[in-house]
């Protein structure tokens, strides 16, 4: 079995950030509402590709920088959406950077 590295530990740990954050405030409905929506909320998008929060991975929990999601919607966000439309969505929704 291959172990978990640095990056995946730091990952697994915003996630969990995310999680309390969800439980605490209630947050269980995706927001994005697309088509093929699942309704629940336990896929959360991130504003930016995993790759931009390297330099500061706590970002990764920011409130600012995800969204609830269900897994249809997420997948959507992140393969269909241009960067601009995903942008436009996160500024309506959480407000610029």
């Amino acid at each position: 079995m291959k172990q978990v590295g640095k990056i995946g530990r730091i990952n697994a740990r915003e996630r969990a950030k995310i999680a309390e954050i969800c439980e605490r405030e209630n947050l269980v409905v995706c927001l994005f509402q697309l088509e093929d929506c699942m309704n629940d909320a336990h896929a959360p998008a991130h504003r930016h590709d995993r790759v931009w929060y390297r330099p500061n991975p706590s970002l990764l929990s920011n409130i600012k920088q995800w969204i609830e999601a269900c897994q249809n919607c997420h997948s959507i966000v992140d393969n269909e959406m241009s960067k601009e439309e995903k942008q436009e969505i996160f500024d309506m929704i959480r407000g610029e950077e």
